[in-house]
C-alpha cells in the first residue's frame, strides 16, 4: 500500500504540471497476511453447504433408481407375457410347469425381476405379481389375459396370484 502526496502545483504554458512524491515511511506490509488460507468457520460453512447438497442429490438419485426398476419390473412381466404364449403354443396347451420353465426364457424374466414376487400357473390360467420398488403399497400384476397392471392390492396372497386354485390379477 503506497499513499502518494502532491507536493505543489503550478500551471506552466497552459498545461497543469504535478509533482507527486511517495510518503513510504510508517507502512508496513505483512507478507503472511496472504499465506494463512480459510478459516475454521469458512471450512465448516463450505462442508455444510457441500452435505445439504449431496442429501437432496441421493433423495432423488434413489428415487430414480426405485422407479427404474419398477420400469425394469413392467418390462420383464411383458416378456414373461410373450414367453407364456411361445409356451401355451410350443407344449400341450396347459400352463402346468410355466413359472419353472426355461425353454422359452419364461424363469429367466421371473428371476430377473428384483423385488418380492410370486408366480403360479395351473392349467387354464396363470398369474405372476411383484411389488413396486418405488411404492411399498403398489403392486404389479400379470396374467393369461398379458395385461400388466398396477394395483394397490397385495397380490402376492392365496385370493388371487397365490391361488392354487384360480390365479388371476385383483
Amino acid at each position: 500500500m503506497k499513499i502518494f502526496k502532491v507536493k505543489n502545483f503550478h500551471k506552466a504554458s497552459g498545461v497543469i504540471k504535478l509533482q507527486i512524491f511517495m510518503n513510504t515511511k510508517n507502512i508496513k506490509i505483512d507478507k503472511n497476511r496472504f499465506l494463512t488460507g480459510f478459516t475454521i468457520i469458512e471450512l465448516i460453512v463450505v462442508i455444510a453447504i457441500i452435505a445439504v447438497l449431496s442429501a437432496i442429490v441421493m433423495v432423488n438419485v434413489t428415487n430414480y433408481i426405485a422407479k427404474s426398476k419398477d420400469t425394469a419390473t413392467k418390462g420383464n412381466m411383458h416378456s414373461m407375457v410373450v414367453n407364456s404364449i411361445k409356451y401355451y403354443d410350443v407344449s400341450v396347451p396347459i400352463y402346468v410347469g410355466l413359472c419353472s420353465d426355461t425353454t422359452t426364457g419364461f424363469s429367466n424374466a421371473y428371476e430377473a425381476i428384483a423385488t418380492t414376487k410370486t408366480c403360479n400357473a395351473i392349467a387354464q390360467s396363470w398369474c405372476s405379481c411383484a411389488a413396486s420398488a418405488a411404492d411399498s403399497a403398489k403392486w404389479f400384476c400379470v396374467d393369461q389375459k398379458a395385461q400388466v397392471k398396477e394395483t394397490l392390492t397385495n397380490c402376492n396372497t392365496v385370493s388371487y396370484c397365490g391361488s392354487a386354485s384360480a390365479p388371476v390379477c385383483p
